[in-house]
């Protein structure tokens, strides 16, 4: 008895470290693709995905059940966060300038991009399989680089030279996520914003050509 018993705790040390193993290099093997890399963790856990659809909400009292209208609340309701929170904060006589040190209208200035810095941005972004609401993702983008240089790097230098951000540029996909069992109430939700890949070469050409 004593005997099996070692070769069972032996086996069970065995099997759990192939085990952890192989599950580390599946993880390894798509550390790149979000999407794979989740679904690799549920089956771990043993996690059947489920989308959680919604249906209706509830806005001021008022049930919503109008899959049109529906988004359309969560947009309003997101877009006037900060001024509702606004709002709520105390008056002051203070201005927001008092706080900070004198201006240098000489502090910053940008420079034209060129090819070799949008290409050099492009791989510099975080490799992701996910979609923007342009349907177009960063390793898709890393993919075709070459072939879409040159007219992305006049469309960047033309949106600092017209200081000007296109309203499709503006747009962002937004994911309501629930901070509470009720999943209905507008006001106990939260977002995930991702923006347009475009935005995400802004951010970084802000950062290196100034």
């Amino acid at each position: 008895m004593k005997t099996y018993k070692v070769y069972r705790n032996k086996l069970t040390s065995i099997l759990r470290k192939a085990e952890k193993e192989y599950y580390l290099s599946k993880l390894e093997s798509v550390k790149d693709n979000l999407k794979k890399t989740w679904k690799i963790l549920n089956n771990i856990i043993s996690k059947t995905g489920s989308k959680d659809v919604i249906s209706e909400i509830t806005c001021n009292v008022k049930t919503i059940a109008d899959p049109t209208e529906i988004p359309n609340k969560f947009n309003v309701f997101f877009a006037n966060v900060g001024f509702n929170l606004a709002k709520t904060i105390p008056s002051t006589t203070r201005n927001f300038k008092d706080f900070l040190p004198a201006s240098n209208v000489g502090s910053i200035f940008l420079r034209p991009t060129d090819e070799n810095e949008v290409c050099k941005a492009t791989f510099s972004l975080k490799n992701s399989y996910s979609k923007r609401h342009d349907e177009i993702s960063s390793v898709m983008l890393k993919h075709c680089i070459n072939e879409v240089c040159q007219p992305l790097t006049v469309i960047f230098n033309k949106f600092f030279e017209d200081e000007t951000v296109p309203t499709g540029v503006k747009i962002a996909k937004v994911i309501p996520v629930f901070k509470a069992d009720n999943k209905k109430c507008l006001k106990l939700s939260a977002h995930i914003n991702t923006l347009n890949i475009i935005q995400s070469y802004r951010e970084v050409g802000i950062q290196s050509t100034h």
